[in-house]
């Protein structure tokens, strides 16, 4: 019966994606984030639902550009450009790498699997801008995002409850199921779904539904508590005073500020027992000086940048040379930080448009605005989603996350929309002069 279910949805799902594509890119997102996959495993099972959808949209697009449905005006822009650039130097990087003649390790991902992981997420980023034309399609996009956190919200804190808590546990730190298996990747869903989970209860004008939807907020706190990543309590810290510095009650920003403190004190062991232990370790093995290995792998990925400015050692092949950059005997990791991580791979170049990227969201000197209620709640979520995001990602290798490029993709769209909507106001400026 769930397979039959499933079969409809999905054969409905490929049908709409063929004639209304921007359907298509919503199923591809849904699964991307939320991952019905990994919440009903013995439903999809094996089934390739997220490439048939991908497809199928691909195909949709395709039969829409031929009819000249398809306004490419909306990816003619700077960001969309760097884009490409960015993708360009960071292929280049793969295909020019000095090290090419290294085998890779049988523990280690090669280069091509996930650099054609990294493709279909920039292909997929141009797909969105694309086709998210209007301010309620990119409503439904933020209603996924929401649902995406709520659920997971759910799961974390059922499992905790539940007492199962110790079938995901790792370490001490709770893993996700199925694409959330990793830890970090599980806090960085979390970091970027919260800010619209405040973003759109602000459009509740109800003060009770109003608060009874942001309940959801400390319950998140507590999943990310749960999960043990001191980069995303860092990022949830930062958010969590942005947000509640936005709003216009008093009281709610105390309850925000008190409240995390208070769940900090009581909830967040994880996180304190892990800097305890990095420094317990550090003052019994001088091994472990200086006391976080992060550093080392900064250190060395900044000296492999300066010795290979252009194009990097090349993509997704630090682990393999970074002993080269390292004192003898010091184990080589990922570098955990996704400026270093493009910069030391593929060339400054390409870290400082990764760099780019956030400024250009934050950047004063926008000064487009909108007088419509979601498209400027849509567009404050992402900008605190991107900072999370950023600050995250400065402990973190998040070259290839689906995030941030749906995150990128979305500012772009909201950009598209409120210059749509300057041109509009501009118009009729014109055609009152005229009257």
């Amino acid at each position: 019966m769930n397979e039959a279910i499933l079969l409809v949805l999905t054969v409905t799902t490929l049908i709409m994606a063929l004639f209304r594509p921007w359907v298509g890119i919503m199923a591809y997102y849904l699964l991307a984030t939320m991952s019905p996959p990994s919440i009903w495993p013995w439903i999809f099972d094996d089934y390739r639902i997220s490439y048939y959808v991908a497809i199928a949209t691909i195909v949709g697009v395709v039969f829409h550009v031929i009819m000249g449905k398809i306004n490419f005006d909306n990816i003619k822009n700077k960001q969309s450009l760097l884009i490409l650039v960015y993708w360009g130097l960071i292929r280049l990087s793969d295909l020019l790498t000095p090290y090419a003649h290294i085998p890779i390790p049988t523990n280690m991902f090669p280069p091509e699997f996930l650099l054609g992981i990294f493709d279909k997420q920039i292909l997929f980023y141009f797909i969105l801008v694309l086709l998210i034309d209007n301010k309620e399609k990119i409503k439904y996009l933020s209603f996924m995002l929401i649902a995406t956190c709520a659920y997971y919200t759910y799961w974390a804190n059922n499992q905790y409850l539940s007492g199962d808590i110790w079938l995901y546990t790792i370490n001490g730190r709770l893993s996700g199921p199925g694409i959330y298996r990793d830890e970090n990747a599980f806090a960085v869903m979390f970091i970027t779904t919260i800010p619209f989970v405040f973003s759109y209860g602000n459009l509740i004008l109800n003060k009770v539904k109003k608060l009874a939807f942001w309940s959801w907020i400390p319950l998140s706190w507590h999943a990310i508590f749960l999960i043990g990543s001191r980069g995303a309590f860092l990022a949830l810290a930062v958010t969590t005073f942005i947000m509640a510095r936005q709003t216009k009650s008093k009281f709610i920003f105390l309850v925000l500020v008190v409240g995390l403190t208070f769940a900090i004190i009581t909830q967040g062991g994880t996180m304190f027992s892990r800097s305890t232990d990095t420094i317990q370790a550090a003052q019994t093995d001088e091994s472990e000086a200086p006391i976080n290995p992060r550093i080392v792998t900064w250190t060395a990925g900044f000296k492999a940048m300066l010795d290979h400015p252009i194009l990097g050692v090349g993509a997704e092949r630090f682990q393999l040379v970074g002993g080269r950059y390292m004192e003898p005997g010091k184990k080589v990791q990922v570098i955990h930080n996704t400026f270093l991580q493009i910069a030391a791979q593929s060339g400054l170049f390409a870290g400082l448009i990764y760099l780019w990227f956030f400024y250009r969201v934050y950047r004063p000197v926008n000064k487009l605005t909108s007088s419509n209620a979601i498209i400027y709640n849509t567009e404050n979520a992402i900008k605190i989603a991107l900072l999370g995001f950023f600050i995250t990602a400065i402990f973190l290798n998040l070259l290839i996350n689906e995030f941030l490029y749906l995150l990128l993709g979305m500012a772009q769209i909201i950009r598209n929309l409120k210059q749509k909507e300057d041109e509009i106001k501009t118009l009729n400026k014109e055609f009152e002069l005229v009257k």
